[in-house]
């Protein structure tokens, strides 16, 4: 017997600290055009007015607190515990939702095949207050465990739409893992022979600023590349043989050890972009010479430059 109401959306936002900006992220499911939503707020033991702020904001939305912060990742599984719905969908609660994201993401839903896990939608991102956003649309559609080897793993975060009888054949996220839950969950969903969706718009609105998140512990970054490198390199080398194994993980670590590394020079943290090339030198390729040669220019020019040089290149 299912265990979940059909047609129903569980929207599972998690939050610490952040009372202004998670009112927002609720604001943008309130407004969304599919009704038939139930909202989870979990609470990571905030110390601001955010249990005050969110407490009655709509009589579709559940306030759930932990007593001590335990991370997002566990918020996530308990507001996954406690979803009724047949779908659910993750919101960060410093991003926001187009007003028809999930209607038009359930319409895919309900047009896929049975083996389809899960629906994804493209993003807006504004990093540093800039006014034209960086578009980030995900490339995986169809079986994903193919289109991992093809196409790479990368992800939109917020963006998406979990059926609820896949989420939980996979157990959700593991909470073992210290980072890199999202791409942990895709390959879990890989390694089920699942397939994926991919709504070709732009819905999720996320803002890259220069809050505190794990980005700034570069060590723990680190750590958490090699806890899921050693979690999943047998189960690849599995899929797709040991030479393309070897080739993926390659591309895979030197692609976001070194994303990384633009980012933390970009934030004048020298010293972490330092230590997070020097991890990613023996990944990489001649295929890496272009975002080695943008770390470069991102240690020398001024953030100011870049920022208006990244506006220029996108009117």
């Amino acid at each position: 017997m299912e265990n979940f109401i059909k047609g129903l959306v569980s929207v599972v936002i998690t939050t610490h600290n952040r009372c202004e900006l998670v009112i927002r992220a609720i604001e943008s499911v309130l407004n969304q055009t599919y009704k038939d939503i139930e909202i989870i707020v979990v609470d990571d033991c905030s110390n601001d007015n955010t249990e005050m702020s969110v407490r009655g904001l709509s009589d579709r939305l559940l306030y759930l607190r932990h007593d001590t912060n335990k991370g997002g990742v566990v918020a996530r599984m308990t507001g996954a515990k406690a979803a009724r719905g047949e779908y659910i969908a993750f919101l960060d609660d410093d991003d926001q939702w187009e007003s028809e994201k999930i209607d038009k993401q359930v319409q895919l839903a309900q047009r896929s095949g049975p083996d389809c896990a899960v629906i994804t939608c493209g993003a807006k991102i504004f990093v540093d207050g800039d006014r034209i956003p960086l578009i980030s649309m995900p490339k995986l559609d169809g079986n994903i465990m193919k289109g991992i080897l093809n196409i790479g793993l990368s992800t939109v975060p917020s963006s998406h739409l979990f059926r609820r009888t896949f989420f939980e054949e996979m157990g959700g996220y593991d909470l073992d893992l210290p980072a890199h839950n999202e791409h942990d969950i895709w390959m879990k969903m890989a390694d089920m022979n699942y397939n994926t969706k991919t709504l070709k718009e732009s819905c999720v609105i996320i803002h890259e600023d220069n809050r505190p998140r794990m980005m700034t512990d570069v060590s723990k970054r680190i750590e958490a590349f090699m806890s899921f490198n050693k979690k999943w390199d047998k189960k690849v080398y599995e899929w797709y043989g040991e030479k393309a194994g070897r080739i993926f993980w390659k591309r895979y670590l030197s692609d976001k050890m070194l994303g990384n590394a633009i980012l933390l020079a970009q934030r004048s943290n020298a010293k972490g972009t330092w230590l997070m090339f020097k991890v990613s030198m023996p990944y990489l390729s001649w295929c890496d010479v272009g975002k080695v040669a943008k770390l470069v220019v991102s240690l020398i020019l001024p953030n100011s430059m870049i920022r208006w040089l990244r506006q220029l290149k996108r009117t």
